[in-house]
């Protein structure tokens, strides 16, 4: 039986890396927010803080806004390019 290894989920770096995504994007967080139709800034503060994590469907249009994959934003697999990011360049 092959064994697997369950990544560790640390909530707080995965805010420090929404945020260092955000910013390398020069997104501001209100323009995130407008964007995923939230009518408060408050989500995105929060998941970079790492009070909480976006749900499945926030983070697959999070991962578009910022040019990277769910697992780029979980794992920070940076070797993982966002076939978004790859769709625009063509």
């Amino acid at each position: 039986m092959e064994e697997y290894m369950v990544p560790a989920i640390d909530m707080e770096e995965i805010g420090e890396r929404i945020k260092k995504l955000r910013k390398e994007r020069h997104l501001k967080v209100t323009e995130i927010s407008d964007r995923m139709g939230f009518t408060t800034p408050q989500p995105i503060y929060k998941w970079q803080r790492g009070e909480c994590l976006p749900d499945i469907v926030n983070l697959i249009a999070l991962s578009k806004m910022l040019g990277t994959t769910v697992e780029g934003i979980i794992l920070g697999d940076e070797e993982m390019p966002s076939p978004y990011l790859q769709q625009k360049a063509a």
